[in-house]
C-alpha cells in the first residue's frame, strides 16, 4: 500500500512519493487539465493548453466530485429567463469583452466612437488600443481567404468535412455548453445525426452545400473588414485621405504586435536573481506596465483614433509628443497618448475630487463652444454636439448644478451657456441686407424681395423695428416713399409694388410710433416741425367725405365698382376711427359734431344702405363653417366694405343715439339674419390658413352685434331678434382666437348678460317653462315637483319657473361673478385692446398669436365650479381638508348653477361647444370641491333643475362617457373620476338623493359595465344609502334594464348583493329593480346553448337581444372549441343560479326573481309581476331541478 505524506516530509520526500504513484500505474484522484490562458494575446491565437509563448507550461488542477464553481452560501432568487435567449448566435470561443464592446449602449461606449483619423494633411498617430478594433460575428478577427491548397488540406485532414464519415468522436461539437452529466452523451448523439444527414445526400449536393459555405465565408470575412468603417461614417473622425477613408480593422496593429519581440530576461529593468520565488518563468502580461511608454507613429499611418482634448478644448493632434509634466497623460485606456477622451471627461466629471469635476466640466465647455464654432469641422467627421446630446450631456449638467461646490456649480452653468448660447450664430442679417441695398445695388426684384424680409422683421416686436431704423432703415425708404411709382425709372407693376412694399413697412414703423419724423431731418439746425394737432385731422374729414360721395356713385359702374369699394372702404375706416375719438378731444363741439353726423348719415349713409351694390353684398354674405375660408379673401369679398361701413355706424351711433335707429335696415336685412343664424348652426374648421380669415369674419360679427346693442332698446322690429344676436354671441365667445381676448371681454361685460338680449325673462319665458314641466311630469305619470318625493309639498318658490325669475333677477350678479373668475386673462385683454385700438406707444408685436386654440374656453360656463374644484383639490395637497367652504363659494356655485339653467332651457344652441359627457364631467365638481356645498339649499334647487335638463330625451341621446376608449373632453378617465365620486358619497352624502341621481346615470345599461362592477364590487356599502325613489329617477328604467345584461361577472354580483342582504328595495330601490330584471332575464333564457356552426365567425349580443341570453363579447376567428366552452360556462351558471334561486329561504327575494314579468317606473316595485309561474318557467325550472336531483 502506498504511503502518503507527512506534515514534515520535504520536498525531496514529495517528490519520492509521487515516483512511487506513478510507478504503480493507479489512477489519480484528480484530474490535471491543460487550459489556455485567455489573458493572453489577441483571441483567435491557438497554442497548446497550459503553454505559454515562453514554453512554460501551467497546470490546472480540477476534481471530478467538486464542481469548478463554489455554491452560494445563500439561495439567489429565481432568475428570470428570455424567451429571446435561445433565438441569439453566441459561439463557443466568443469573449464576453469583445461581445461587450459590440453590444454595450452605455455612454463609454457612444463617447468612445468620437474617434479621428489620420489624413494626408496629418501626422502620424499612436498605437490605438485593443478595444478600438471592432471584431467580426464571432468576436474575432476573420483569417483571409483560404488559399486551394490550404483548402484541400484542410478537407483532408478533417474527415468530418467533405470526407467519407466514420464512427469517431465528432469534431465540431465538443457538448461543452450541455449542462449536466448527459452533455458528452448528447453530443455523441448530435453527431451521429449529422452523419445519417450527410449519408444520404448525394456527392453533388455535398460539393454545392460546400462552396455554398465557403461564398458565406467569403462575405462574411468582407462585412466583418468593413464594418467599423461603415460604423465611423456618422462619427467625428478627420477628414479622409486621398485614397479614400481610412479601414479602422487593417491588420496593422496586428502585424506590428506580431513583429514585436516576446520580453525577456535582458529587456527587464531588475533583473531576477536565484532564489527569488515565482520568477524562474516570465508572464509578460503583469510586465508591461514597468516598460517605457511607446513612441507615437510616424508620417503616413492609416489607423483611425479616438478624438483627443486638451484643457483649453483643443483637438490634440495624432503625432504630438507632449511632455508628461503638461498634465495631459493619465492612467486610462491608451496610457502613451496625451489628451483625454469624452468618454474619459465624463468619468472625470463624476470624480469625488471637486478640482476634477471642476476641471472635466470646464473642458466641456471649451469643448462644445469650439465645436459650435465650427474649429472641429475640418479634423472631424460627424457632429461632436449630437453625440454628447446622445450620451446624456443634458442630464451630467443638470447633476452638476446640483453640485453643493460652487467652482462646480459654475463650470456647469458655464458648460450650459457653451451648449445653449452660440453669438457667432446670431447672425447679422440687417446688417447685410443695408450692405445689400448700399453697396450691391440688386435689381428691384431683389429690392421687393428685401423690403418683404425688412417687413417680417419689423411686424416682430417694436425692438426689430427700432432695430430697422437704427441702421439707416428711414433713409433708404425715403428714397423710395419722395418719388412717385412712375418716376423709379423701373416697369410699371415694378414701381407700384416696390412703392407699396415701402409704404407697408412705413406703416408698420408707424405702427409702434417710430419713424413718424420721415421726412424731417434731425442733424440739420431747422426748428422741428410742428407736432399734428386734431384740427389738421378735422381738416381732412370734408375731403374724404367728398371722395366717399364719389365712390358712392362708382359702385353703380361694374367697371368701377371694384375700384370703387376698395377706396371706400378704407375711407369708412378712417371716418369711423375719427368719430370714435371725437367725444375725447378737448375741441369737441356736441353740436356742431352731431350736425355733421346727421348731414354724413342723411347725404351718404341711408342712401348707401339702400344701395343696390351694397344690398348685393349683403347678400353674399356667407358664414366661414358653410362655405371655403378663402371667399373671405379677394378683391370681389364683401367683408372688408361691410366691415368699414359696420364700424362707422357703430362710431356715429354711440355718439349720436338719435341716428342709431336709422341704421336698421343693415340688421333687419334678409340677407343678414340668414347670415347670423347660419353663424350659430355652422362649426368652422380651425386651421393656420383659415385662422387669420375667421379673425375678420368675427370681428365683423361683433360690429353687428354691438350696433343691434344700440339698436334694441330703442328699435321695436329689431328687439324681435333680440334672442338670436343672443345666440350669436354664446356661439362666437368659444371660437375667438387668440388675440381677440379684447371682443370676448367686451361681450362678456354688455351683451352676455345683458336683460335686453334675454327677452324670454320678461315675455312669458318662465310661466311656458312651468307648463312644459307640468305636462311632462303628466304625461310621465311623475311627481310634478322638481324636488325629491321626500318633500311632497314644495313651496311655490321652488318650481322651474320660479328659478328662472330668479336667475333672470340676478343677471348682473352673474356677469360680475363670471368677470372675476376670468380675471387672470386680464394681461391678455389689454394687450388686445392696445392692439386693436391702435395705442402704438404700447403694442409690442404685430404678429398675430400662435393659434393654441380658443381665447377662452368652450366649458366657460362651468368656471367657477372647475374653480371651486381645482382649490379644494390644492388644499387637499397641501394636507388641508375642505370641510366648509366659505359663502362666497357657495354663492359663486349658486350663480354658476342659474347661469346653467338659463342656458339649458333658453339657449340649447348656445351650449353647442360643450358634449352632454362634457357637461355632466363638469357638474361633478359640484359634489367633489366641498363635503357639504350640495347640501345647501339653493345648491339643492339649482342642481335639481340642471341635472333634470341634462337628463331631457335629446341630451341623454347625445350622451357619450367615452369609456374606455376615449374619455370626454378635458377628462384623462371617466373610470377615475366615477370612482372619486363614488369614494366621496360613501364618505359624506347622507344619502342625498340629488347626488344619488348623478350616481345612478352612469349605470345605463349602454355604458361600460366596469362601471357597474366598481358599484356592486368595490363599492356595494353604498347600496345602503343610494336610496333614490324611482320617482326621483330623471331618467327613464327602461335605459338600465335593456338591453338585457350580458356580463356573467356582473349578473353574479347581482346575485350575491340581492342573497348577502346588501341590496334592498327599501334602500336602494331602483338598483333593485334593476337586478331582478337582467337576473329574472338571464335565468328563464330560452337559449339553449347550441354547437355554434363554423359559418358563424363572432356572437355579438344583438343576435341574443330577443331572446334575452347572455352575448359573447365580439371576437373574431375565434376556436370552436373556446365558443363552445364559453357558451357551456354561461348555461352551467345559469343553472346553478336558478337552482340556488328555488331553494331560497327569502320567499319575498325568491317570489321577485320568479314572478318578474317587465319592468316598469310608475309602479311601486319599479316592475310588474305573474301572479303565478308561466308555464314555459315552470317546465324550464322543472328541468334544471330535475337534472340536478328531481322534478318539482
Amino acid at each position: 500500500m502506498l504511503g502518503r505524506p507527512k506534515p514534515g516530509d520535504s520536498e525531496e520526500d514529495l517528490l519520492r512519493y509521487q515516483d512511487r504513484f506513478l510507478a504503480s500505474g493507479g489512477e489519480p484522484g484528480v484530474q490535471v487539465v491543460r487550459r489556455p490562458d485567455k489573458r493572453r494575446g489577441e483571441p483567435g491565437t491557438r497554442t497548446p493548453a497550459g503553454e505559454t509563448e515562453l514554453g512554460a507550461t501551467r497546470d490546472i488542477v480540477s476534481m471530478d466530485e467538486f464542481p469548478e464553481q463554489p455554491p452560494p452560501l445563500t439561495p439567489a432568487p429565481p432568475q428570470k429567463k428570455s424567451r429571446f435567449r435561445s433565438d441569439r448566435v453566441r459561439f463557443e470561443k466568443d469573449d464576453p469583452a469583445e461581445r461587450l464592446d459590440r453590444e454595450d449602449p452605455h455612454l463609454t461606449a457612444v463617447l468612445s466612437r468620437i474617434i479621428n483619423i489620420a489624413a494626408r494633411t496629418a501626422n502620424a498617430v499612436s498605437e490605438p488600443s485593443q478595444n478600438d478594433a471592432p471584431a467580426g460575428i464571432t468576436g474575432q478577427k476573420l483569417a483571409p481567404p483560404l488559399s486551394e491548397k490550404m483548402q484541400a488540406h484542410q478537407t483532408d485532414s478533417n474527415p468530418s468535412f467533405g470526407a467519407p464519415l466514420g464512427g469517431g468522436a465528432p469534431r465540431l461539437v465538443s457538448g461543452q455548453g450541455l449542462g449536466g452529466p448527459g452533455g458528452l452523451t448528447a453530443a455523441r448523439q448530435i453527431h451521429l445525426e449529422n452523419e445519417a444527414w450527410l449519408r444520404g445526400m448525394s456527392k453533388a449536393e455535398i460539393l454545392q452545400e460546400q462552396g455554398r459555405l465557403l461564398a458565406q465565408l467569403a462575405r462574411s470575412q468582407e462585412d466583418g473588414g468593413t464594418e467599423g468603417q461603415m460604423d465611423t461614417q456618422t462619427e467625428p473622425t478627420l477628414s479622409d485621405t486621398e485614397e479614400g477613408p481610412i479601414d479602422m480593422d487593417s491588420d496593422t496593429e496586428g502585424r506590428d504586435k506580431e513583429s514585436e519581440p516576446p520580453i525577456t530576461v535582458e529587456d527587464l529593468p531588475v533583473k531576477p536573481q536565484e532564489g527569488w520565488v515565482h520568477m524562474n518563468q516570465l508572464e509578460p502580461e503583469k510586465l508591461e506596465w514597468i516598460k517605457d511608454l511607446p513612441k507615437p507613429r510616424k508620417r503616413g499611418t492609416r489607423q483611425a483614433m479616438q478624438a483627443r482634448f486638451d484643457f483649453s478644448g483643443s483637438l490634440i493632434p495624432p503625432e504630438a509628443d507632449l511632455p508628461p509634466h503638461l498634465g495631459l497623460h493619465h492612467h486610462g485606456e491608451e496610457p502613451q497618448l496625451a489628451g483625454y477622451s469624452l468618454q474619459e471627461l465624463f468619468h472625470l466629471s463624476r470624480s469625488q475630487v471637486t478640482r476634477q469635476r471642476s476641471l472635466a466640466l470646464t473642458t466641456l465647455a471649451r469643448i462644445l463652444h469650439k465645436a459650435r464654432s465650427g474649429h472641429f469641422a475640418s479634423s472631424l467627421r460627424g457632429s461632436v454636439l449630437s453625440t454628447l446630446l446622445d450620451a446624456g450631456l443634458l442630464f451630467l449638467l443638470r447633476f452638476s448644478l446640483d453640485d453643493s461646490v460652487g467652482g462646480v456649480m459654475a463650470a456647469a452653468v458655464h458648460a450650459l451657456w457653451a451648449l445653449l448660447v452660440a453669438p457667432d450664430d446670431e447672425m447679422q442679417v440687417l446688417a447685410r441686407l443695408r450692405y445689400i441695398l448700399e453697396v450691391v445695388r440688386p435689381g428691384p426684384r431683389v429690392v421687393q424681395d428685401v423690403l418683404e424680409v425688412l417687413t417680417r422683421i419689423a411686424r416682430h416686436s417694436s425692438a426689430s423695428a427700432s432695430q430697422l431704423n437704427s441702421l439707416g432703415l428711414r433713409e433708404r425708404l425715403s428714397r423710395y416713399l419722395a418719388l412717385e411709382p412712375q418716376d423709379l425709372l423701373l416697369e410699371p407693376r415694378e414701381a407700384v409694388r416696390l412703392s407699396t412694399e415701402a409704404l407697408r413697412l412705413w406703416s408698420i414703423a408707424a405702427g409702434y410710433g417710430q419713424a413718424c419724423d420721415l421726412y424731417s431731418n434731425p442733424e440739420s439746425d431747422s426748428p422741428p416741425p410742428p407736432p399734428v394737432e386734431w384740427s389738421h385731422v378735422t381738416g381732412l374729414r370734408p375731403f374724404l367725405v367728398g371722395s366717399l360721395k364719389s365712390c358712392v356713385g362708382g359702385l353703380s359702374d361694374p367697371l368701377l365698382r371694384e375700384g370703387a369699394q376698395r377706396l371706400s372702404t378704407a375711407i369708412l375706416l378712417y371716418l369711423g376711427s375719427f368719430y370714435t375719438q371725437l367725444p375725447a378731444q378737448s375741441s369737441f363741439q356736441p353740436v356742431h359734431s352731431l350736425q355733421e353726423m346727421e348731414s354724413l348719415s342723411s347725404e351718404v349713409l341711408e342712401p348707401l344702405l339702400s344701395h343696390q351694390a351694397v344690398r348685393s353684398m349683403m347678400s353674399e354674405l356667407s358664414c366661414c363653417g358653410g362655405k371655403p375660408a378663402l371667399s373671405l379673401a379677394g378683391s370681389q369679398s364683401p367683408f372688408p366694405f361691410l366691415t368699414g361701413l359696420c364700424y362707422l355706424l357703430h362710431a356715429m351711433a354711440s355718439t349720436h343715439r338719435g341716428l342709431a335707429g336709422k341704421f336698421s335696415p343693415l340688421l333687419l336685412s334678409e340677407a343678414v339674419i340668414g347670415y347670423l343664424r347660419s353663424c350659430c348652426e355652422a362649426t368652422p374648421p380651425l386651421s393656420l390658413s383659415s385662422g387669420w380669415l375667421l379673425r375678420h369674419e368675427y370681428h365683423l360679427q361683433y360690429l353687428l352685434l354691438k350696433l343691434a346693442a344700440r339698436l334694441i332698446p330703442v328699435h321695436a322690429a329689431v328687439s324681435q331678434h333680440a334672442s338670436l344676436y343672443h345666440q350669436v354671441a354664446m356661439a362666437m365667445l368659444p371660437r375667438l382666437l387668440p388675440g381677440s381676448e379684447h371682443l370676448a371681454h367686451d361681450l362678456l361685460s354688455t351683451l352676455t348678460f345683458n336683460p335686453d338680449f334675454i327677452p324670454e325673462g320678461r315675455c312669458g319665458g318662465p310661466e311656458a317653462a312651468d307648463l312644459n314641466q307640468l305636462l311632462h311630469l303628466k304625461e310621465s305619470h311623475s311627481d310634478p315637483s322638481p324636488l325629491p318625493a321626500s318633500q311632497p309639498d314644495p313651496s311655490p318658490s321652488s318650481s322651474l319657473g320660479a328659478l328662472l325669475r330668479e336667475a333672470y333677477s340676478h343677471l348682473p350678479s352673474l356677469r360680475s361673478c363670471y368677470l372675476t373668475h376670468l380675471s387672470q386673462l386680464e394681461p391678455l385683454v389689454l394687450r388686445s385692446r392696445e392692439s386693436y385700438l391702435g395705442c402704438t406707444p404700447f403694442v409690442q408685436s404685430q404678429l398675430l398669436p400662435p393659434l393654441s386654440g380658443p381665447a377662452l374656453p368652450s366649458d366657460w360656463p362651468f368656471l367657477p365650479l372647475v374653480t371651486l374644484y381645482e382649490r379644494a383639490g390644492q388644499a387637499e395637497s397641501r394636507g388641508c381638508a375642505v370641510e366648509t367652504l366659505p359663502p362666497a363659494s357657495v354663492e359663486s356655485a349658486v350663480r354658476c348653477l342659474q347661469w346653467l339653467l338659463v342656458l339649458e332651457l333658453w339657449r340649447e344652441g348656445g351650449g353647442k361647444a360643450v358634449s352632454p359627457a362634457a357637461k355632466l364631467c363638469r357638474l361633478a365638481c359640484l359634489f367633489l370641491c366641498g363635503s357639504d356645498l350640495f347640501l345647501e339649499p339653493p345648491v339643492q334647487r339649482y342642481g335639481w333643475a340642471v341635472l333634470r335638463s341634462l337628463c331631457s330625451p335629446p341630451q341623454l341621446a347625445a350622451l357619450d362617457l367615452g369609456f374606455p376608449g376615449s374619455p370626454p373632453p378635458g377628462l384623462a378617465s371617466f373610470q377615475d373620476l366615477y370612482s372619486a365620486l363614488l369614494a366621496q358619497f360613501e364618505a359624506v352624502s347622507f344619502g342625498d338623493p340629488l347626488f344619488g341621481c348623478f350616481l345612478l346615470i352612469p349605470l345605463q345599461r349602454r355604458f361600460s359595465a366596469e362601471l357597474r362592477l366598481a358599484v356592486f364590487g368595490e363599492h356595494v356599502g353604498l347600496l345602503r344609502s343610494l336610496g333614490v325613489t324611482l320617482a326621483q329617477l330623471p331618467v327613464p328604467l327602461q335605459l338600465f334594464t335593456s338591453p338585457p345584461e350580458d356580463s356573467l361577472s356582473l349578473l353574479q354580483l347581482y346575485f350575491r348583493a340581492l342573497v348577502m342582504g346588501a341590496l334592498r328595495r327599501a334602500w336602494c330601490p331602483v338598483l333593485y329593480a334593476v337586478a331582478i330584471s337582467h337576473l329574472n332575464t338571464f335565468l328563464f333564457s330560452q337559449e339553449p346553448a347550441p354547437q355554434v356552426p363554423p359559418r358563424y365567425p363572432r356572437v355579438t349580443p344583438q343576435n341574443t337581444q330577443d331572446t334575452g341570453a347572455v352575448a359573447i363579447p365580439p371576437v373574431l376567428a375565434v376556436p370552436m372549441s373556446e365558443i363552445n366552452t364559453a357558451l357551456h360556462k354561461v348555461d352551467t351558471a345559469r343553472r346553478g343560479l336558478l337552482r340556488k334561486t328555488y331553494f331560497l329561504t327569502d320567499e319575498v327575494l325568491r317570489t321577485h326573481l320568479l314572478l318578474f314579468k317587465l319592468p316598469r317606473g310608475d309602479s311601486e316595485l319599479g316592475f310588474e309581476m305573474y301572479e303565478q309561474l308561466p308555464p314555459i318557467r315552470d317546465k324550464r325550472l322543472s328541468t334544471v331541478l330535475g337534472r340536478d336531483g328531481g322534478a318539482v
